[in-house]
């Protein structure tokens, strides 16, 4: 499955994580053609801009999640689900 996480570089706090997701084409163009489209499949608020993206790992093993770790400020890992929602986890030490 295509898919690509796109950060926004705004230096300010507000910035934004997009997914892009390819449509399936209709074999006539072969799998890059002209028929080819990649549409927007969600949108979530980051703070601060990503320095790092990183899709986990594809399983092919049935039931896996859509992972993705981001880095910024903090590393963060997100679960991003079919319906554009992106939930994340925020991981760092505190001294």
């Amino acid at each position: 499955q295509f898919r690509l996480a796109i950060g926004s570089y705004v230096e300010q706090y507000s910035n934004t994580v997009q997914i892009v997701n390819k449509r399936p084409t209709d074999g006539s163009e072969g799998e890059y053609g002209q028929n080819s489209q990649v549409y927007m499949a969600c949108e979530f608020d980051h703070p601060y801009p990503c320095t790092k993206i990183l899709w986990s790992p594809d399983t092919r093993s049935g039931a896996s999640r859509d992972l993705l770790a981001t880095t910024g400020d903090y590393l963060r890992i997100w679960n991003v689900t079919d319906d554009g929602s992106g939930r994340g986890t925020l991981l760092h030490k505190r001294e």
